[in-house]
């Protein structure tokens, strides 16, 4: 109950290829396949008064067929989206608490940001949606301060186009 960890088991034979186990009070709280054989995961905390566990910010690799974790990137990254046409890299959105937060490539090699991917929406704090060639297509959040949810959509062009907003 002090830890959620990460099992990686083959499909033929159920056995048990890895495992995660993070530390007491340490949650594996999402994952995705980067590639056949490794994922991608992120890890959380729960202490203090917090009933649901806090993401510590950071991702992780592990290969499926066994061996230690490893620590990508920098701070404050989340996982978007696996690229499941590149197996080197993954799209990552960098939170730099300014609130248009740099989507870029991370390089599952290196553990490196390899580009910033794209240009940002004018929303804040949004939730980007991407297709299934990799390409973020959609963002929902919000202008300003304003309450009401907007969504826009990316041209072809690469500029921003609103598509939808809450009514006041």
């Amino acid at each position: 109950e002090d830890r959620t960890v990460l099992v990686v088991i083959k499909r033929s034979d159920m056995s048990r290829t890895n495992q995660v186990l993070p530390k007491p009070q340490q949650h594996v709280t999402g994952f995705d396949w980067a590639s056949s054989e490794q994922l991608v995961f992120s890890v959380s905390r729960k202490d203090g008064y917090f009933a649901a566990p806090r993401p510590n910010g950071y991702l992780y690799r592990v290969a499926a067929a066994g061996g230690k974790s490893e620590l990508l990137g920098v701070d404050r990254l989340s996982l978007l989206d696996p690229l499941p046409g590149d197996a080197r890299h993954v799209l990552v959105r960098h939170y730099s608490g300014q609130g248009r937060d740099p989507i870029s490539l991370l390089d599952l090699e290196t553990g490196k940001i390899d580009v910033e991917y794209m240009n940002h929406t004018t929303l804040n704090g949004a939730t980007y949606i991407v297709d299934n060639a990799g390409d973020i297509r959609f963002a929902d959040g919000h202008a300003g301060y304003e309450i009401k949810s907007r969504l826009q959509q990316r041209g072809e062009d690469g500029e921003w186009r609103e598509i939808h907003s809450e009514k006041d």
